[in-house]
């Protein structure tokens, strides 16, 4: 069977198995805190109209740290929905924010905007942070910053609709 992704089972949950799932997935996200006072700053790098969509490279301000993203946001400021997209753990050349740039540009003309993040593993074997795959403490808390981070761009995100 198939794995469903963020959870700790090796089957797809059913009727009878999702609301355990649920409550053990917001259990381990419970225990993964963020400050929730602080709110990210950015900074404008560069600017590029698209048709329908402008485009921002933007560096986002963390606790901790500095987040390359490309922001999305659509020229006709009806905003259907925000996304926030991650890329791939690849040593192929777009396995970072540029993954899905085309994707997010596409829906920008459909009125959502996007945030398109280099996560600690981007560019990866050339990453800052490497996984081990041995050190199984050393690896979990590199997770664990990934998803503070993810949380802290996802703030910055919502933040972007005043």
């Amino acid at each position: 069977m198939g794995r469903m992704f963020g959870f700790n089972s090796p089957t797809f949950p059913t009727t009878e198995t999702l609301p355990a799932m649920l409550k053990q997935r917001t259990t381990t996200m419970e225990t993964i805190k963020i400050n929730t006072d602080y709110l990210p700053t950015s900074r404008v790098i560069n600017e590029k109209e698209e048709k329908n969509a402008k485009v921002f490279d933007v560096e986002i301000k963390l606790p901790d740290s500095i987040v390359k993203a490309y922001y999305i946001l659509p020229t006709n400021k009806i905003t259907n929905g925000n996304i926030l997209y991650t890329h791939w753990l690849s040593t192929k050349p777009d396995a970072n924010r540029i993954q899905f740039l085309k994707e997010a540009n596409e829906l920008g003309k459909q009125g959502f905007s996007s945030l398109l993040v280099d996560t600690l593993f981007a560019n990866w074997p050339k990453a800052k942070k490497k996984w081990t795959g041995t050190d199984a403490q050393f690896d979990r808390e590199l997770v664990v910053e990934q998803i503070q981070q993810l949380r802290y761009c996802l703030k910055w995100l919502m933040s972007q609709q005043n």
